[in-house]
């Protein structure tokens, strides 16, 4: 399960990538998460 974070954000700046989303994500599904997040080339920070 997770949830995304800062979406209205960076929908207020015209997806300028300015601000990053993020993403909660339950610590027991975090590595799971940061695997698939990582094969889709997506920057993974603790």
């Amino acid at each position: 399960m997770c949830f995304e974070l800062d979406v209205n954000i960076s929908n207020l700046y015209g997806g300028l990538d300015v601000f990053p989303i993020r993403m909660m994500v339950r610590e027991d599904d975090y590595a799971r998460a940061s695997i698939a997040m990582r094969d889709n080339g997506i920057e993974v920070s603790p």
